[in-house]
């Protein structure tokens, strides 16, 4: 685009003639003759300078532009001085402004635009002239390009690849650059063009090779698209593409929003070609984080797809996840149980390449499931391969224990008597570490877990804590507002915490009841500083502080985003290997150990929900005592070996529901053992509880268990820890009534049993 200059017009004034007239003067220059001499040349004539601002330019956004200005000086005293000045456009920076040659950056546009300059020049009369150029300055999108579709060839074939791509700017043509990046390396013919040409290798079977190719416009911004060929020994086999996929129901605040129901991804799992006529696997593949695959197989065979709910990895990383129903084939080990598993429709193979979408449905079909849920068991599946990802996150060559996930639309929240996996009762959702499988309720407007993410994270958390770090967690039931075995409270509110960082919400959620349209929910951001059960004993005060370390979020003294790592780190050190029970003291010792300048910010997190910002490990320091300073604190008594006998007592105070895993059940005491040997420990009862007797019990650990006393004698616990090695050893001490089961059980609220204890060589 040409912008009209302006110039700046200068005109001579009116030569003055001597004072004898026109026609004198003629007459006088037209004389010759003696004496006279020849008359004087006129004086130079001083005009404006012309002016020349260089020619037009387009240029793109964020690059160097020189202006290219000249002067020519008619006439004068001898200097030219230079001024560039803008008058249209986005304002720049101009450099040299006051020389021939100016400069600028053009602007980052968000259109195409143009910049207008002016160059006066001046001379030393003050004549001056001036004249404009304009600079385009081109947005520049980026070129787009389609390597085309995947193709499938036969070995020593000439294959031509040939790239589509367009640029809207258009200003200079595009550069192609194709290149390959797997399979066996072949040369390129045309590799800088926009067909490329090469000869498909020799092989036997099949392989694949796979190419990019890259599209540069005269700017310098590029894009890139890629495909895979396949190239078979012959055109005997043909490939089967598609989309694995499962419907997925959220949560609307209440309960299951059926409405709402969406597609999502199978990641990661098997997916196999059957021969519909003998039932033989023809080919087998992984789906990849958008449901896709590919599978080579025979042509025009009768085939099927089958999709199974496992997530198979040779590491690192690593992992063996199987969904199977523990109702079903009951004769069977678990481990052996049906594994869930969803046919397609039978299609013919054909020749060439065909896509093939298979489509795990809810069951649902408006007022109840009355369709198979095939879509449950991926979506267990799909929220365990999105925990892994957050472990890799932090460690990209995690290995898992293998771990299995048992579901069964008769799995029910109900137990008759004992909980009884062939029949499903199972009472609630459960890790079980010594089977390392979550089991998971299943029960139709009772209550279903298949698509409330929380839980299935909370629980595969446990598997986390048992594989990867270590949970002295002692289980049973709990709720948000109680005082907790401080095991417990680290355990879920671990559980709950990791639930949030897996799924991306804070909202925790539980559906149940008829058509899954009730249950219950929370906010992990939203524990209130005026709960009076705040403390390193509640799982809700844990899970807050874990998650504030964890997000980016800034709430209640949240000035900490940690992300995973650090916690990760942690998780699988100190909290693993250590002698203190896992609670939250270890943990934040370890962490700010591991992170002193975020050491404030840690313990900003800590006084809101009543935990010592200056406890150790063991709790050393912690002042909060529920109201029951003899019962609650300290957390560890120290104990002597030989010394005097140290006295504790076991309260059910905080246990109304007689759960057995409530605060002050079981207190702990601590000893160094300075010299390898055996030990005796000896336990007497000095206050008897409600029942009228006491059976005292007690374990010891050192980072793992170690030996316990649960003889059943009244009112006394002896037991040996045989050849103990030197190092500190902790144990929980408690009366065996107040727990959950136990006989006789205390019914008597806020009974207390207190003991002597001693520990002799």
């Amino acid at each position: 685009m040409r912008i009209s200059r302006r110039k700046t017009a200068h005109f001579l004034g009116k030569i003055r003639l001597p004072a004898l007239g026109l026609a004198a003067a003629l007459i006088a220059t037209a004389c010759g003759g003696g004496g006279g001499g020849s008359a004087s040349p006129p004086a130079p004539v001083n005009t404006a300078p012309t002016v020349n601002a260089g020619g037009d330019q387009t240029v793109a956004r964020n690059v160097a532009v020189a202006l290219d200005g000249s002067a020519t000086d008619n006439g004068g005293p001898a200097g030219l001085s230079y001024t560039w000045s803008q008058s249209a456009g986005t304002t720049v920076t101009l450099a040299g402004a006051d020389t021939p040659n100016a400069s600028f950056t053009s602007p980052d546009v968000g259109a195409d635009e143009v910049l207008t300059f002016t160059l006066d020049v001046s001379d030393n009369a003050g004549l001056s002239g001036s004249d404009t150029v304009s600079v385009t300055v081109l947005r520049n999108i980026a070129p787009t390009v389609s390597a085309g579709a995947d193709l499938a060839v036969e070995q020593n074939d000439t294959v031509s690849l040939t790239a589509v791509a367009s640029d809207d700017d258009d200003i200079a043509g595009l550069t192609y650059a194709w290149v390959q990046t797997s399979g066996p390396s072949v040369p390129i013919t045309g590799a800088d063009t926009a067909t490329a040409t090469f000869i498909a290798p020799a092989t036997s079977g099949s392989q694949t090779l796979t190419f990019s190719v890259t599209v540069t416009d005269a700017f310098g911004e590029s894009a890139t698209d890629s495909l895979d060929v396949d190239v078979f020994e012959d055109l005997s086999a043909t490939s089967v593409t598609g989309k694995a996929q499962y419907e997925f129901v959220p949560f609307d605040g209440t309960g299951l929003d059926f409405g709402q129901t969406a597609l999502r991804p199978i990641r990661g799992a098997t997916i196999q070609l059957i021969d519909s006529a003998n039932g033989t696997v023809l080919a087998e593949g992984i789906t990849d984080d958008a449901g896709d695959y590919l599978l080579t197989t025979q042509p025009n065979t009768t085939v099927f797809l089958r999709i199974r709910a496992e997530l198979k990895r040779s590491g690192p990383p690593g992992w063996d996840v199987e969904v199977r129903d523990n109702t079903s084939s009951t004769t069977l080990p678990l481990g052996q149980r049906p594994l869930y598993a969803l046919d397609g429709a039978p299609f013919t193979t054909g020749v060439g390449a065909q896509t093939v979408n298979i489509q795990a449905l809810s069951g649902w079909t408006g007022s109840g499931y009355t369709n198979a849920r095939a879509a449950a068991p991926f979506a267990i599946l799909d929220t365990i391969y999105t925990a892994m990802q957050l472990v890799l996150t932090a460690d990209a060559d995690a290995v898992f224990a293998p771990l299995d996930a048992f579901w069964s639309v008769n799995n029910s929240p109900t137990i008759t008597n004992n909980r009884d996996f062939d029949t499903g009762e199972l009472g609630t959702s459960f890790y079980r570490g010594d089977l390392d499988s979550l089991f998971l309720l299943g029960q139709a407007d009772a209550d279903t877990e298949e698509f409330d993410t929380h839980v299935v994270a909370h629980e595969w958390g446990h598997y986390f804590e048992d594989n990867f770090s270590r949970s002295d967690s002692i289980g049973g039931s709990h709720s948000l507002s109680q005082r907790l075995d401080p095991r417990l409270a680290f355990g879920e509110g671990f559980g709950n915490a990791v639930a949030a960082m897996i799924v991306g919400s804070t909202i925790y959620f539980d559906t149940q009841g008829a058509q899954q349209s009730g249950g219950f929910s929370f906010n992990l951001e939203s524990n209130s500083p005026g709960s009076s059960t705040r403390g390193w004993y509640n799982e809700r005060s844990i899970q807050a502080v874990l998650f504030d370390l964890f997000d980016d979020n800034t709430e209640l003294g949240d000035g900490v985003e940690l992300g995973f790592g650090p916690i990760y780190d942690v998780l699988v050190n100190e909290q693993a290997d250590g002698v203190p029970f896992t609670t939250i003291f270890p943990f934040i010792e370890a962490l700010k150990a591991r992170n002193p300048g975020s050491v404030a910010a840690i313990d900003a997190l800590l006084s809101p929900q009543r935990i010592s910002t200056t406890a150790d490990a063991y709790g050393t320091g912690e002042t909060e005592d529920a109201g029951r300073p003899n019962d609650v604190l300290p957390l560890y008594t120290d104990i002597a070996i030989g010394g005097p006998a140290v006295n504790i007592c076991s309260t059910n105070a905080f246990d109304p529901n007689e759960d057995g895993n409530k605060l002050s059940i079981r207190r702990f005491v601590r000893f160094n053992v300075a010299t390898p040997g055996d030990y005796t420990v000896d336990i007497i009862t000095t206050t008897i509880p409600a029942t009228g007797q006491s059976d005292p019990d007690a374990a010891v650990f050192s980072g793992g268990f170690i030996t316990a006393g649960f003889s059943g004698v009244a009112d006394r616990e002896t037991f040996v820890i045989s050849a103990a090695q030197a190092g500190d050893y902790v144990m929980e001490v408690y009366e065996f009534s107040y727990l959950s089961g136990s006989t006789p059980a205390i019914s008597q609220p806020d009974s207390r049993t207190c003991f002597d204890i001693t520990i002799a060589p």
